[in-house]
């Protein structure tokens, strides 16, 4: 949307209303891709909406008013409307301050979201800014098959259990989404629990690294965190490995990750086994995905 081109000769009006209209008409980019005016050949306006779907042309009137309060002054003293635009109608297209029409259906939108009339209700069709998802690593996923030190499956609390005097250690890749937000931060976490009571230190390692599709493994980025899990056994905790960054990160941009207990760490303190139930990355999203396949 953005992209309302004003033909030169047109009425000053009409070209006051588009250049305010062209405002309006960036909450509605996903759902129309120009909107332009043209005269006919008997010099009366007529708009073009170009969709996807082709191009829809109709006759139109344009109906604006000049608020008292807004009127303003030229640099030579004498007055100038300033006008407020109530809508752009047409015989099939209406277009106001919070919807577009075409027909009989409607998109209607509010400040973060857009949605489109149906029969069985409104339906979200877009998002605007950026939200939070979770790239997901649940640990009956994670097949560790011939990994030296690995963790334990522990089948009735349901998780890798880490041991208390044995460093142990899982391998996770993880690929970025289409909806990522490019070049965002990303916030790794653990959801576990304390497979006893004890409320002793516990250091976890998080290794990593990130890469965009062309470029050459590098070395990891070590993050250790150094937690007490409380004295209550089997209580459900999320704990963060903080932000990670990579400004020149893509979607489909490959994380590899290696996640480890050190108990024979000197800051771990506590010999109770541990229970990782999954690890996840939170990850901004500012798209349903990407508007072409490889690159956003």
């Amino acid at each position: 949307m953005g992209n309302i081109s004003i033909p030169k000769g047109i009425d000053d009006n009409m070209a006051r209303v588009l250049r305010e209209l062209s405002q309006q008409l960036e909450k509605v980019q996903k759902t129309t891709d120009k909107i332009s005016i043209e005269n006919d050949d008997r010099g009366r306006p007529r708009i073009n909406v170009d969709t996807k779907y082709g191009r829809a042309s109709v006759g139109a009137t344009v109906e604006h008013k000049a608020n008292e309060n807004e009127l303003g002054r030229n640099l030579d003293g004498k007055k100038k409307d300033i006008f407020n635009i109530r809508k752009i109608k047409c015989d099939e297209i209406e277009v106001s301050n919070d919807s577009v029409s075409i027909g009989t259906g409607r998109v209607h939108f509010d400040e973060d979201v857009s949605y489109i009339d149906t029969k069985r209700g409104p339906e979200r069709i877009s998002t605007y800014g950026t939200y939070w998802d979770d790239l997901r690593f649940p640990a009956q996923a994670i097949n560790p098959t011939g990994l030296v030190a690995l963790p334990a499956w522990d089948s009735t609390n349901l998780g890798w259990s880490f041991s208390g005097t044995e460093d142990q250690m899982l391998h996770i890749i993880g690929q970025l989404p289409h909806s990522y937000e490019e070049g965002a931060d990303l916030v790794p976490h653990i959801h576990w629990e304390n497979a006893d009571t004890s409320a002793n230190n516990v250091r976890w390692l998080l290794e990593y690294r990130w890469r965009n599709n062309g470029e050459v493994a590098g070395a990891f980025t070590s993050v250790p965190i150094v937690v007490s899990p409380g004295t209550v056994a089997n209580m459900l905790m999320i704990t963060s490995f903080g932000y990670i960054s990579k400004a020149d990160a893509n979607i489909s941009s490959i994380i590899e990750v290696k996640l480890s207990r050190t108990a024979t760490d000197i800051s771990d303190t506590n010999d109770s086994e541990m229970i990782l139930k999954e690890f996840d990355i939170h990850y901004p999203i500012n798209s349903e995905g990407s508007r072409k396949e490889y690159v956003k």
